[in-house]
C-alpha cells in the first residue's frame, strides 16, 4: 500500500495551514465551521462561533460542535477529513465524529494516533453516496491525549493508496473548554424556555 507523505506549512493569510503532500496537491487546514457536514445533521443556523487556533466551536440553536477540516481548495469543497466533537449523543465527555471520503476502503476502517501514543482503529458507521463517517464516545484516555497532543493523524485508505492527514491540536484545550461552556449555557437556556 502506498502512503502520502504530507508536509506542512503556516500561512500568516486567513489562518490556514496548507498541507503539501508528495504529489505536490495543496491541502488546505481550516477552522471553518461545516454545519451539515456530517451524515445526518441538519443545516441548523449558526448561532455564535469562536476560533482557537486551528479549531472552531460553533452554536446553533440546539447543540455546539468543535470542528476542524482538511480540504483540498481553499473554499472547502473538496473535503478529504473532518473532525467534530460536540455532545449531541448524551456523552459526558462528548463524541468525535470523522467525515470522510465517500470512495474510502470501508472494510479498513479509520485509524487514529496522537503523537507517540498507541494509534486506535474505528469502524466506519455509515456511508451516503457523499461521505463516509466514524465516530466514538470521547473516554478520559482519548480527551487528555487530545487535549495535550500537539498533533492527531487520521489514516484511511482509498484503493491501495493510505492517506494520513494531520490535524493541530494546539488550542484543542481551550476550544474544548469553550465547547463544554457553550454547550452547559444552551442547555440550560433550552431548559428554561421549555
Amino acid at each position: 500500500m502506498s502512503q502520502s507523505r504530507i508536509t506542512l506549512f503556516f500561512s500568516l493569510r486567513s489562518s490556514l495551514i496548507f498541507i503539501v503532500n508528495c504529489l505536490g496537491i495543496v491541502t488546505i487546514l481550516s477552522s471553518i465551521m461545516f454545519s451539515g457536514l456530517f451524515i445526518g445533521s441538519s443545516h441548523a443556523q449558526t448561532v455564535k462561533s469562536e476560533t482557537f487556533g486551528s479549531w472552531s466551536v460553533s452554536c446553533g440553536p440546539q447543540n455546539c460542535a468543535m470542528t476542524q477540516l482538511v480540504a483540498r481548495d481553499e473554499a472547502a469543497k473538496q473535503v478529504m477529513l473532518g473532525v467534530s466533537i460536540n455532545y449531541a449523543f448524551a456523552s459526558e465527555l462528548g463524541a468525535l465524529m470523522v467525515r470522510l471520503p465517500a470512495n474510502i476502503n470501508k472494510a479498513s476502517g479509520l485509524g487514529i494516533k496522537v503523537d507517540a501514543h498507541p494509534a486506535i482503529q474505528l469502524p466506519i458507521s455509515q456511508c451516503t453516496s457523499a461521505a463516509c463517517q466514524s465516530m466514538i464516545k470521547i473516554d478520559q484516555k482519548l480527551l487528555t491525549e487530545f487535549s495535550t497532543g500537539t498533533v492527531a493523524k487520521f489514516a484511511y485508505a482509498i484503493n491501495t493508496q493510505q492517506f494520513i492527514l494531520p490535524i493541530s491540536l494546539t488550542e484543542f484545550e481551550r476550544a474544548y473548554h469553550s465547547l463544554t461552556n457553550e454547550q452547559m449555557r444552551l442547555n440550560q437556556h433550552l431548559l428554561n424556555h421549555n
